[in-house]
């Protein structure tokens, strides 16, 4: 009996490392099972969630069912900036967001306006030090990890009110995303800006509260912005530009194998999210001009030449400016 207590004790003793640390024969690893949470708030059928979906079904099945996803679409985790709070405490995995000036000014630059003139020069941008360089800075600033980063297609501005020149925008009230540094799109524009949560455009520009909206073609088609509207006008004063922020406390639990896994299925997310936008952007004008809106083609460099006033509000963006300026292809 003695013997037999002692095989026991032994055999719980070596098997006391492989419960503490989640592991199992069935997925035939010894590293822990993971549960990832990854939030965002567009709808299920827009190219962010389907990348989300691609990165759930990469990952679990590398890694056997070790790495499992659960998924948080179209603003179920909560309001952008709790969910923002939320990576940073570490209590969201991760969350889908902008280069956030708030948390380091400098970042900003990569969302600012008329910054980026193609698709490809936003690529080249990516394999930059500059983009790293600006990366770092906003990890430190927000305590997070920037796991990837991408475009979503170029905001533009619909309207109850024709305008094509800045004396015409000077005379409404446009909808502005009340982040830094979005706002700036009424400084080179030069309409009075006022901040409205998403949710509350439609009513806004249906009541007359603003007369315009700025955002990504494929935002204003999904949320029918075009409906009290009359007028497109093709700014394209910005890049819409995000990435994905990655809870460091997670982060620095990863083995290296799973931060390699992890990594690649976030640039996974990031290009379907371009593809999906950039094979988008003709169909959309298309789909305006059927639903009868007029479509504007104004003389860009008049907003180009009121830059100076942006960077009198954000002087650390004017270097960042020309360096990546000189990177267009």
């Amino acid at each position: 009996m003695k013997k037999l207590l002692f095989l026991l004790a032994a055999i719980s003793i070596a098997m006391f490392p492989l419960i503490a640390n989640g592991t199992s024969e069935q997925n035939g690893s010894d590293e822990k099972q993971i549960t990832l949470s990854i939030a965002h708030y567009y709808p299920e059928d827009n190219p962010h969630h389907l990348g989300v979906v691609a990165a759930k079904e990469f990952l679990e099945k590398e890694t056997n069912g070790r790495i499992t996803v659960e998924i948080y679409s179209n603003g179920s985790f909560g309001e952008q900036m709790n969910s923002v709070q939320a990576v940073r405490q570490g209590t969201l995995d991760a969350f889908q967001h902008s280069f956030d000036a708030s948390y380091y000014p400098a970042a900003g630059v990569i969302q600012g306006p008329y910054q980026f003139r193609s698709y490809d020069h936003w690529r080249a941008f990516l394999k930059s030090d500059v983009y790293n360089e600006l990366k770092t800075g906003l990890e430190e600033a927000m305590g997070v990890k920037v796991i990837s980063a991408f475009h979503f297609g170029f905001r533009n501005v619909v309207s109850t009110k024709k305008c094509e020149t800045v004396d015409d925008f000077s005379k409404i009230l446009m909808r502005v995303v009340n982040i830094s540094p979005y706002e700036t799109a009424a400084t080179v524009l030069g309409p009075t800006g006022v901040a409205l949560s998403i949710n509350d455009v439609y009513m806004g520009l249906n009541t007359g509260v603003v007369q315009a909206t700025e955002n990504p073609l494929g935002q204003i088609r999904e949320r029918s912005f075009h409906e009290p509207t009359k007028y497109l006008i093709m700014t394209e004063h910005m890049l819409a530009a995000g990435n994905w922020i990655f809870s460091k406390k997670r982060w620095d639990s990863l083995s290296d194998s799973d931060k390699t896994l992890v990594e690649k299925a976030f640039w996974m997310i990031s290009e379907i999210i371009e593809k999906g936008y950039e094979k988008a952007g003709v169909d959309n004008i298309e789909f305006f001009k059927n639903e009868s809106l007029e479509v504007i083609y104004p003389d860009k460099q008049q907003f180009i030449d009121r830059l100076p006033l942006v960077f009198k509000d954000y002087p650390t963006w004017e270097p960042y400016y020309k360096k990546i300026q000189a990177m267009q292809p």
